[in-house]
């Protein structure tokens, strides 16, 4: 009776570790375009395998120290082949030496913060996250995070369309030698700025579950405004989240409270983990 109790205990714990830390294919889809190009970077947060999210592994970390030294050689090589010729204008040398280094002070700092700290509380927001989606019934409605994976992908188009110009101007204008120097400074810049893109399509996951609640909240005050009918869509408008809210939540039988509580629990979570970078910025 005893060994029964304890299978039984074992598989509860079991379900719940399943239903808790498994990750949802489209909600791992709408965040997925930006962590590998974090992952390239050795500057992402968390390691996404399997539809499971874990702290970085030792391999991962080991491949982040190894750029970070590669960094450091390319500054060196920078310092001595492009800021020495400005040796004899005291200002510009010294200007050009601090702002490169507290660049370069800032990167190595924000990427011990990302990659060596905090791995379990990252995995945790990520958690929360897909707990809150499973919360509000968000499966149901593709649309929110296929939006959300479009916002990835534009931002981080954007980005690489900048320092692909950026750098075919260093291309055309410099020697080989301060052709691969720079690519340091190119690298300790890309990195604080993706991780301020990917902290901004995270607020806009806050963003468009509002935006839901909003909806759940004006379709009770306003019943006769109410979508209930399907309607075709492209984009989130009002009338999306009307219509969705309209089929899959009704305010009498939705927990809107709870919704916001955890919205704004894990918010406060989000803040805390991503103010170091957004501080500096």
């Amino acid at each position: 009776m005893i060994l029964k109790n304890k299978k039984n205990v074992k598989a509860t714990r079991i379900q719940e570790y399943l239903s808790e830390d498994i990750i949802d294919p489209t909600f791992i889809t709408s965040f997925s375009y930006l962590l590998r190009v974090q992952m390239v970077l050795g500057s992402c947060r968390v390691h996404v395998k399997d539809r499971f999210v874990t702290p970085p592994t030792k391999w991962q970390k080991l491949y982040t120290i190894l750029l970070i030294l590669i960094t450091i050689l390319l500054d060196y090589t920078t310092i001595s082949c492009y800021f020495s010729q400005y040796f004899f204008h005291s200002h510009l040398y010294f200007m050009g030496l601090l702002s490169m280094g507290l660049d370069f002070a800032f990167s190595v700092t924000s990427t011990i913060h990302i990659r060596f700290l905090n791995g379990e509380a990252n995995v945790k927001l990520y958690i929360r996250l897909q707990h809150t989606d499973r919360l509000m019934k968000l499966e149901k409605c593709s649309l929110l995070n296929q939006m959300l994976f479009g916002l990835n992908v534009l931002s981080g188009v954007v980005l690489k369309i900048v320092y692909a110009l950026l750098t075919g101007l260093i291309l055309v204008k410099f020697d080989i030698l301060s052709q691969f120097s720079f690519l340091g400074m190119t690298y300790v810049n890309i990195l604080l700025l993706l991780e301020i893109v990917y902290c901004s399509n995270i607020a806009m996951y806050f963003v468009i579950r509002l935006k839901l609640i909003n909806a759940i909240l004006k379709n009770h005050v306003y019943p006769e405004s109410a979508i209930v009918y399907p309607i075709k869509y492209t984009f989130l408008t009002e009338k999306v989240y009307r219509c969705y809210a309209a089929q899959y939540h009704d305010y009498n039988s939705s927990d809107v409270y709870i919704y916001l509580k955890e919205l704004f629990d894990i918010f406060f979570m989000f803040q805390e983990l991503y103010k170091f970078q957004v501080n500096y910025n």
